[in-house]
């Protein structure tokens, strides 16, 4: 296989991955509003276990039986889920009464005019690329001269990373007792403390660990909480502002990838944290804004 055919079927492989951004509005859309963070943290779970697991499994098989093989354990893995699916996911019909298309076009006006969601697309897709930055070039840490591990070392704190996701159910409880904003800013304050360990503490494999673990809680129960606020701006709406906030995540995810690739290049393990600290520092700031809107609109209300 060349690069040329490594990108086409990658590119080809992101179109088709989508169901779980199909199953979190749809969780969102049958959970009561009442404990609709405790559901989305529970969602979450699953989904960052898949991530997470797939690096361990990934890394096992690359290591004892070659990295072709990995492709054939996910087509088995596919099949099961397209299965499983057919089987226990409910079958609930579309209310909009818009064509595809309209529905396509409606994407750029619904973002200029929710501000929650821009606030909430900014913090996600900084915070994903900060985890990207971390978990992209990892296996370059781990192959250097202070450590000379492989992939499978990498699998393995990929576990640590699991362990990490059963943080955002109790993020979705915080959601529904205190609010969307104090969960984002909790979250955000772990992801900085992360890599403020992880630039003390990167070469020693224990603080390593830990910054990982960090990491992974702070970004995926940031996903649980800015989903919980933009689910709440309108129910018919969700899956549009869904695919509009996860597209922003992405971006970012990508961005994080290259940025930190590019900082490996230049400036190793220190130079990766800094990209990582920038990028939490970006997230920061929707939060700030959003505080300052809020303030804008309840000084309107009083005059």
């Amino acid at each position: 296989m060349n690069i040329t055919w490594l990108i086409a079927a990658n590119l080809l492989l992101g179109f088709v991955t989508i169901v779980p951004q199909i199953i979190v509005p749809l969780a969102a859309h049958l959970a009561l509003e009442s404990n609709r963070g405790k559901v989305l943290g529970n969602v979450a779970v699953g989904l960052v276990c898949g991530i997470f697991g797939a690096r361990f499994i990934s890394g096992f098989v690359d290591s004892h039986f070659g990295w072709r093989f990995m492709y054939w354990v996910s087509f088995a893995g596919t099949i099961i889920v397209i299965v499983l699916i057919a089987m226990y996911l409910p079958k609930i019909k579309g209310n909009h009464s818009l064509s595809y298309k309209k529905l396509l076009v409606s994407l750029g006006p619904l973002f200029m005019k929710e501000k929650v969601l821009q606030k909430a697309c900014l913090s996600q897709g900084m915070m994903f690329g900060a985890f990207s930055v971390f978990w992209t070039t990892l296996i370059f840490l781990l192959s250097s001269p202070s450590y000379s591990y492989g992939s499978k070392m990498a699998g393995l704190i990929g576990l640590v990373g699991i362990a990490g996701a059963f943080a955002a159910p109790i993020i979705g409880r915080i959601i529904d007792q205190k609010g969307a904003a104090f969960a984002n800013a909790l979250c955000m304050s772990l992801s900085l403390i992360a890599f403020l360990i992880l630039v003390l503490l990167g070469y020693w494999l224990p603080g390593l660990m830990i910054g990982s673990l960090f990491v992974t809680v702070g970004t995926q129960a940031n996903q649980v909480a800015c989903q919980a606020s933009i689910f709440q701006l309108s129910p018919e709406k969700r899956s549009r502002l869904n695919g509009l906030y996860m597209v922003s995540t992405f971006l970012g995810g990508a961005l994080g990838s290259y940025l930190g690739v590019l900082a490996w290049s230049k400036w190793h393990w220190y130079g990766v944290c800094s990209v990582g600290i920038l990028m939490i520092g970006i997230a920061f700031s929707s939060l700030i804004s959003l505080s300052k809107q809020k303030r804008f609109v309840e000084k309107g209300s009083n005059v």
